[in-house]
């Protein structure tokens, strides 16, 4: 009877502890999901009340981290550090997307191999309603004045400069290479990396870090010799590119090289 009576007991609490075992592996499931779903609650932010979702995470470095959700809802965001310099005011990311230097290297040759049959191309002009003529116009303004194009002179290369629709109902300034150098453009057989083999590579690393180009295209300057080239038609003017244009034929492959060049110099 002592044998059984220790085996049932034993039995009983093995069962007990494995009942407890679930539930605590059941709550914290459970609280996990609620994290990583977030939740929904009122909170009151300097005599603001939102209604936010908000999720739970571990090891931050402060209590409450505000989100680009909530920031930008407000026209502007002011923190005061009572310094002695003038105020710093930094434009929203519609203002940024082109407020990009051109990068401190040496202005890579994109159009060294061309067809030996390359001519000059000069694409007809296109119509546009007067939502796109006044898009454009502004679009050019904007690049104009962040230095990405420049006024160009008579010349025999012109491209087609395109309001293409966007998802959401934006509109993206694109001009039409492939009517004009991209014709007479050799491929440049530089490897582009693998994906696979990037994210085995870090799954080895201890630490590692990521690097959000804004605009990246036009952080890459261009050679005076082949700006011309990349020459367009808008807004009843003529413009070509100080730095490099997108849609333009080998610019993913001389984008890429020029970050690992970048990258290597860290190593």
């Amino acid at each position: 009877m002592i044998v059984v009576t220790h085996c049932v007991e034993s039995g009983a609490r093995k069962r007990s502890e494995k009942a407890e075992r679930k539930r605590s592996e059941s709550g914290a499931k459970a609280e996990r999901k609620r994290s990583e779903s977030g939740a929904r609650a009122d909170i009151k932010i300097f005599g603001g009340k939102h209604q936010l979702q908000f999720g739970l995470m571990s090891d931050l470095c402060a209590d409450v981290i505000l989100g680009r959700r909530l920031l930008s809802r407000y026209s502007e965001v002011t923190l005061c550090y009572g310094g002695s310099d003038p105020p710093l005011r930094i434009p929203c990311e519609t203002q940024l997307v082109l407020g990009v230097a051109a990068a401190k290297l040496k202005p890579p040759g994109i159009f060294q191999f061309l067809a030996p049959y390359c001519k000059p191309v000069a694409a007809n002009s296109r119509r546009y309603s007067q939502e796109d003529s006044d898009f454009i116009k502004s679009e050019i303004h904007r690049v104009l004045d962040a230095s990405v194009i420049e006024p160009a002179n008579y010349y025999p290369w012109s491209a087609q400069v395109l309001a293409v629709n966007q998802t959401g109902g934006k509109k993206r300034l694109c001009v039409n290479h492939s009517v004009a150098i991209n014709r007479f453009t050799y491929r440049d057989a530089y490897p582009l990396p693998r994906i696979y083999e990037i994210v085995s590579k870090i799954a080895q690393d201890a630490f590692s870090f990521s690097i959000d180009l804004n605009s990246v295209y036009h952080q890459v300057p261009r050679i005076p010799e082949e700006r011309p080239m990349t020459a367009f038609e808008a807004d009843g003017k003529l413009f070509q590119y100080c730095r490099l244009p997108f849609g333009v034929a080998n610019g993913t492959f001389t984008v890429t090289s020029m970050i690992l060049t970048v990258t290597d110099r860290c190593y």
